[in-house]
């Protein structure tokens, strides 16, 4: 400040700056595939990768990243952005969860004996019950389950597996 004599004041004052503004939380739904074990994940990254802010974001985080066969089909996830100031936004984003591993056929020779009518049977269970999936076997079938004279010696059978998830 200077007065009509030219004499100088000076004075320091401090200026609190802040940073208020919520990021922009930008989700994507995804589709993500279970693996041979049954297992999947995904990364807040993969949901959230398009979310921004004034300063700068310095977290991703989701509620769920990691999936198993029970979440086959759709699932909901929250995506929480932090910026560099800790404010944080959210959003939301769907999840589909796909099992696309076909089941593993394992089929087993067995014998089976005629009886006095000359017929006999066999189970798709006992030609395949050793056969599995990474989410489980719902259905195992045979195209021929029944047996009769004309039959004996050896006979091919085709087994069909079937996993909960309808590979």
């Amino acid at each position: 400040v200077t007065d009509v004599n030219s004499n100088d004041a000076t004075c320091t004052a401090r200026v609190e700056v802040e940073d208020n503004v919520d990021p922009s939380a930008n989700c994507e739904d995804i589709t993500i595939e279970l693996d041979e074990s049954g297992n999947g994940n995904t990364t807040a990254a993969a949901i959230g990768g398009s979310s921004s802010d004034n300063c700068g974001v310095q977290n991703l985080s989701l509620d769920n990243t990691d999936f198993t066969c029970t979440d086959v089909g759709p699932n909901t996830v929250t995506l929480t952005v932090t910026d560099v100031n800790s404010n944080d936004a959210t959003c939301t984003a769907r999840v589909e969860v796909e099992d696309n591993v076909d089941p593993s056929a394992n089929c087993e020779d067995i014998t089976i004996e005629l009886d006095e009518s000359g017929n006999g049977n066999t189970t798709a269970a006992a030609i395949g019950g050793s056969s599995s999936d990474n989410c489980g076997v719902q259905n195992l079938s045979l195209d021929n389950t029944d047996f009769t004279c004309t039959d004996v010696g050896p006979n091919t059978v085709t087994l069909t597996v079937t996993d909960v998830n309808s590979n």
